[in-house]
Formats: C-alpha cells, sequence, structure tokens
C-alpha cells in the first residue's frame, strides 16, 4: 500500500465519525427546535388585561425601586461619605 493511500484511508477514518456525530446533532437540534415552536404557538395569549396592566405596573415600581437605589449609591460613591462615629455612651 501506497504511503497517500494510507493518508486518505487515516483522514476518511478520523473525519467519518465527526461526521456522524454532526448530522446526529443536526438531526436533533432540528427536532428539538419543531418541538419548541409547535409549543410556542400553543401557549395561550393572557386573556385577562386587567392582570396584565396589574403585572406591568408592579414591574414599572421594581424597576423605579431599582432606579432610587442606583442613585443613591451613586451619589454615596461622589461623596465619599465618610462614616459617622460611633455614639458614645457614658460609663
Amino acid at each position: 500500500m501506497r504511503t497517500e493511500d494510507l493518508w486518505y484511508t487515516g483522514y476518511i477514518a478520523a473525519v467519518t465519525p465527526l461526521l456522524v456525530m454532526s448530522l446526529i446533532g443536526w438531526w436533533k437540534s432540528s427536532r428539538r427546535v419543531k418541538q419548541l415552536e409547535q409549543q410556542l404557538m400553543q401557549t395561550p395569549l393572557p386573556e385577562d388585561p386587567q392582570r396584565v396592566e396589574n403585572t406591568i405596573e408592579a414591574l414599572a415600581a421594581q424597576m423605579n425601586e431599582l432606579a432610587n437605589a442606583q442613585e443613591f449609591m451613586q451619589r454615596m460613591l461622589l461623596k465619599k461619605v465618610e462614616p459617622q462615629p460611633k455614639a458614645t455612651t457614658p460609663h
């Protein structure tokens, strides 16, 4: 057997399992995508607009609290407030 033939055989032996694994992965992922698309299409939309509105208002309130906390931390970091001395009590 010639050296080139040996190299080709080795190359094919190394590449074939990788190709098979890639095809199996592609097949499984395409099946999973189809399942997720079907699941998404079957998900009902919220029918209660009041519930959706309440959820949005609650999220807005939490975002407002988060923004206030961030502003407070930014002021504290910019001022580099030194800690207040602890109060001393008489013995």
